[in-house]
């Protein structure tokens, strides 16, 4: 683990949270009231595209497309009190809360892997944007390794540059 944040979220009755991820690991554990947790596959890629997950790690989404016919393909977790949950890297979730106040607490950590993962979807990114349709993250370990050797030397590079932070201090 290289970077880890703890959340407190106070839920106001009736709300929907918006549809989003996550770059990092998320638990999250329920305090106080109750809400709904609900979970779409991070790996179904009828739901989220390896386009949406380059632009997410490129710092270039907004927010996610949300088609209502996932609605029926969501995992929900019931959370009350005492209960919690574990969601992964990038699953797609929202949350519901009745008509009451909810409490929840969130630890969210980032992992070496997580932060890999983040730079080569990143640089996939890039790739599609100058033509290339790149291998998706996963499917070549040795495409990935390539990447993420490209991907640290360019952030290097990069904060060489006039104009960086770090060149501005030399």
């Amino acid at each position: 683990i290289w970077y880890r944040v703890g959340y407190v979220f106070i839920s106001a009755p009736n709300q929907t949270s918006p549809y989003h991820m996550d770059p990092e690991i998320n638990f999250l554990l329920q305090v106080r009231g109750n809400k709904t947790f609900f979970v779409l596959p991070g790996d179904d890629r009828s739901i989220l595209s390896e386009e949406a997950l380059e632009l997410f790690f490129s710092g270039e989404h907004h927010s996610l497309a949300f088609d209502d016919a996932w609605r029926a393909r969501a995992v929900p977790f019931e959370m009350a009190p005492g209960t919690g949950v574990h969601i992964p890297v990038t699953h797609p979730h929202w949350v519901t809360t009745p008509n009451e106040v909810s409490i929840s607490f969130a630890l969210t950590v980032q992992t070496t892997e997580t932060q890999r993962r983040g730079m080569i979807y990143g640089l996939n990114n890039r790739l599609r944007s100058w033509g290339v349709t790149p291998t998706p993250f996963g499917q070549s370990p040795a495409r990935d390794l390539m990447k993420y050797q490209a991907s640290r030397c360019l952030s290097g590079i990069k904060a060489w540059l006039p104009g960086s932070k770090h060149s501005a201090a030399h």
